[in-house]
C-alpha cells in the first residue's frame, strides 16, 4: 500500500481486501478499463521496486491501482458489497 498525491494505491492488498483470487480481480480490472468505466491513465500508477535476485538488484515497475479503481472492483464483487460499503465509509472518514 502507498499513499501518494492524496490517494491510496494498492496492488496485492486488493486480493486480500475482497478475498478473491488474483485472476478474478484482474478480470474485473480489465472489464472496468475495456468498458471505459474508468480511464487507465488516471487510475493506474507504476512504482519502482527493487528485488535482489541471484546477488544482483533488479528494478521492476509495478502497477498499482488508486482508490477509484479499488472501489470499482468492490462494486463488481457484489458478494462483498457489505465489505465494500464498510471500506468506502472508512476511507471517506479520512478525506
Amino acid at each position: 500500500m502507498r499513499i501518494k498525491l492524496e490517494t491510496l494505491w494498492l496492488l496485492n492488498e486488493i486480493v486480500d481486501l475482497f478475498g478473491r483470487d488474483k485472476s478474478v480481480i484482474s478480470r474485473h480490472v480489465r472489464n472496468i478499463f475495456s468498458s471505459n468505466e474508468l480511464k487507465r491513465g488516471s487510475t493506474v500508477a507504476f512504482f519502482a521496486t527493487v528485488k535482489h535476485e541471484g546477488g544482483r538488484a533488479v528494478e521492476r515497475q509495478i502497477e498499482f491501482f488508486n482508490l477509484d479503481a479499488i472501489l470499482s472492483v468492490g462494486y463488481h464483487n457484489i458478494d462483498y458489497l457489505l465489505l465494500y460499503s464498510q471500506f468506502a465509509n472508512c476511507v471517506s472518514r479520512y478525506q
